[in-house]
């Protein structure tokens, strides 16, 4: 069997994910072939190497990964996701505070590859690109660090029948309860609310997608928020949400 080391040179190239992927169930090597429309000489020597490193095997005249093989597949295609984020989205990652994100779920960050940035000119004015992926959901979650004069209206108006949960920082709170207390206590009819600690970062999750923004040098950059309506992106966003409101207090109304 090869060293170790060997593994990744053999998930390099398009066609060796190809072949690995599809032997997530088993194949004769003649279905390989026909199944990516390739000859038989050219998978050859990727089956044998395969095998040699114990990713596949081969049961019954067939071929299939072992368990280290899916495993293998698995992160090689998560550093794929990484590695094929649109250029803007990996700025927007890279320059930004992710600080407040868990270690766990930063390595799942090739799950919001499929998402884009939404860049605003006017930082004040609520992204009608993300308010609509909440409009088209059933539910959603939300937490935020961040006070705009028009939420306390926006996610009461939308908790009009929606399952609506809301973690707001304790400064937010209090802003919310000070600007509005009657819409706070209207909004505290319809959906549920928590008060967690400051951090620097402000999402919602939805059942159609998940948007979020972040901080720049101890700044909220709303002039570039995140959005995605993939599933991964929303499931990703659901373990965020999990993570704050384990830290919070429910506000009674």
């Amino acid at each position: 069997m090869s060293e170790p080391k060997s593994l990744l040179s053999l998930c390099t190239t398009p066609l060796k994910l190809r072949i690995l992927k599809a032997l997530e169930k088993p194949m004769k090597f003649s279905q390989i072939a026909d199944e990516l429309g390739v000859s038989r000489e050219t998978i050859k020597p990727h089956i044998r190497s395969f095998v040699e490193s114990g990713l596949i095997e081969r049961r019954e005249g067939k071929y299939v990964l072992t368990i280290v093989g899916k495993v293998v597949v698995e992160k090689a295609f998560e550093i794929e996701s990484l590695m094929t984020m649109s250029d803007e989205l990996k700025e927007f990652l890279t320059t930004h505070d992710l600080s407040s994100i868990p270690e766990q779920l930063l390595k799942d960050l090739h799950k919001l590859g499929n998402g884009f940035i939404v860049k605003s000119r006017d930082p004040f004015e609520i992204s009608s690109e993300w308010v609509e992926v909440l409009r088209k959901s059933s539910w959603l979650k939300g937490y935020s660090s961040v006070y705009h004069p028009e939420f306390p209206g926006l996610f009461t108006e939308l908790a009009e029948g929606r399952d609506v949960e809301l973690i707001l920082s304790k400064e937010v709170f209090e802003k919310c309860l000070k600007r509005d207390a009657n819409l706070l206590r209207r909004y505290l009819e319809l959906g549920r609310m928590f008060v967690g600690r400051s951090e620097k970062i402000a999402f919602v999750v939805a059942e159609k997608g998940f948007v979020m923004g972040l901080y720049v040098k101890g700044v909220y950059d709303a002039s570039n928020i995140y959005v995605s309506e993939s599933g991964e992106a929303v499931e990703w966003g659901l373990r965020l949400f999990d993570h704050y409101l384990a830290n919070s207090r429910k506000v009674e109304p």
